[in-house]
């Protein structure tokens, strides 16, 4: 076992991404103690059963990138060093050892801290049951689940699908820096301040209090209200109306930008993603295990140039990206690589397009928030549509073992059996599938099938009927009725046979 003695704590400075295990009162002692001595940050702690934010289980190991794991606990240190040798290799975990008196007085302050907590425990949970309080906390750092989150509670609570009874404590983001768009968190925020079931509460001690006593399990469970976003929502999207828009004043601000970039109305937003925003956004992470949802912008240009003649701008959105578009037009706008790029105009040219045209991506999600149809293309999970109006309409990749193109049925036996998440990319290494990005061809058929020019004939109906019986198999997004591309089943009858 490795063993670091306390003389050395200043040459952690040479690792970046540091963590602590597990979440206790002395590793949070600990925390502070290599702050204020030796400037050390720490990345988070590593626990396999307390939850909160920058808590994290053994098994989420593989998503983070970590340097170094310091492991402090006066009684189960060994085996929480063998149980994160399944997870780590033995060079990144050190067992920091403390003196006995070090550790009995660890232990008094472990204990004090403890009767307290117990005692505030009952009293919050006291008067959060008479007043039926729930607690909430958005994801804040990711502009897409951040929209989808908050709509979603929105829109269920304007239908009743949650109870109007109970008050909703929105917690304020701790830090700046936790926030993906203060402009979209700001049109959010004024929306919860303005509500009756819902109270903003600012960052501050009380707001760090409650998120302090959410990690107990049992409080967790009562009053934390989960507004995990897994795009089964279908109806809440397409029976009610917007929860944020733009105020006059901002729209005006807006309409400056658009004539700045050369926009003119009507547009369509297009995006592709790649990985460059969040590997300059969160530089620590390795981010790797999304690639499977990357596409190559430049298979739209045929679907450009048919947007074009039909009349329409057609505008890049996203604020960073690997690669230009390589097909040049006056009516084609690459936003990422211009020179009026700002957070509110990452926000606002979704907000007013006609229609966005791209994959699953945070940026475009603002789709859902604004009520704006989208084709999606490049889809991943295969089954997994997009879903902000009804006129929505999709196509997926297509994914291949052995050589041979893989069903949607077959594609749910194959996940279903193995118990994988089909939202990383290192599921899809592991079951040999290949993936197959869509066909410029592709894109721009099931573009025009989106504008009318595309002619039915008499199977196109049976094919879409069988889809939408296989679809109803997905354990995530079985509630999401959004049209498939018909001209795609039509020439990829294996994907429904």
């Amino acid at each position: 076992m490795r063993v670091m003695q306390r003389l050395r704590l200043k040459y952690l400075n040479r690792f970046k991404n540091i963590y602590l295990s597990p979440y206790t009162p002395i590793t949070i002692a600990f925390q502070n103690y290599l702050k204020n001595c030796f400037e050390i940050e720490i990345k988070g702690f590593i626990d396999s059963s307390k939850q909160g934010e920058n808590i994290y289980t053994p098994q989420d190991i593989d998503k983070l990138s970590i340097d170094k794991i310091l492991v402090l606990s006066p009684k189960w240190d060994k085996d929480i060093y063998k149980n994160l040798l399944n997870y780590l290799d033995e060079n990144k975990i050190t067992v920091v050892v403390k003196s006995d008196k070090g550790y009995k007085k660890s232990i008094i302050n472990y204990k004090f801290f403890r009767l307290t907590d117990i005692f505030l425990l009952k009293l919050v949970t006291t008067i959060f049951n008479i007043f039926n309080i729930k607690v909430i906390n958005f994801w804040t750092n990711r502009i897409g689940e951040f929209s989808l989150e908050c709509e979603k509670f929105l829109r269920k609570l304007e239908l009743g699908d949650i109870s109007k009874n109970n008050r909703y404590i929105i917690l304020d983001a701790l830090d700046e820096k936790d926030i993906a768009n203060k402009v979209l968190y700001d049109l959010y925020k004024d929306v919860f301040q303005n509500k009756k079931e819902t109270i903003f509460l600012k960052r501050g001690y009380l707001n760090r209090f409650i998120r302090h006593l959410l990690r107990d399990r049992t409080f967790y469970n009562k009053f934390f209200h989960n507004t995990e976003q897994r795009a089964n929502d279908y109806k809440e999207f397409l029976n009610t109306k917007p929860s944020i828009q733009f105020s006059l004043e901002d729209k005006k601000k807006g309409e400056e930008i658009l004539k700045n970039l050369n926009i003119t109305k009507p547009y369509v937003c297009i995006f592709a993603r790649d990985s460059k925003f969040l590997e300059e956004t969160f530089k620590d992470r390795d981010w790797t295990y999304h690639n499977y949802r990357d596409a190559d912008i430049n298979t739209y240009e045929l679907a450009i140039k048919y947007l074009i003649d039909k009349g329409y701008s057609v505008v890049r959105v996203g604020n960073t990206a690997h690669y230009e578009i390589s097909f040049k037009h006056p009516m084609c706008i690459d936003y990422p690589f211009s020179n009026h790029k700002s957070i509110f105009a990452d926000i606002f040219l979704t907000s007013e397009c006609c229609l966005a045209i791209g994959t699953h991506s945070g940026i475009l999600d603002m789709c859902n928030a604004f009520g704006k149809p989208r084709i999606g293309v490049n889809s991943m999970p295969i089954d997994c549509p997009t879903y902000s109006t009804k006129d929505d309409i999709y196509i997926p990749k297509k994914l291949k073992k052995d050589g041979k193109y893989v069903s949607l049925d077959r594609y749910f036996e194959m996940m279903h059996s193995s118990g994988l998440s089909h939202f990383q990319t290192q599921t899809y290494e592991k079951l040999n599938l290949e993936i197959e990005d869509n066909t410029p061809l592709e894109i721009l058929d099931v573009v025009k099938e989106y504008f009318g020019d595309f002619t039915y004939n008499q199977t196109d109906a049976k094919n879409l009927e069988k889809y939408y019986e296989i679809h109803s198999k997905s354990k995530q997004f079985s509630a999401v009725k959004t049209k498939i591309g018909t001209k795609f089943l039509r020439d990829n009858g294996w994907f429904i046979n």
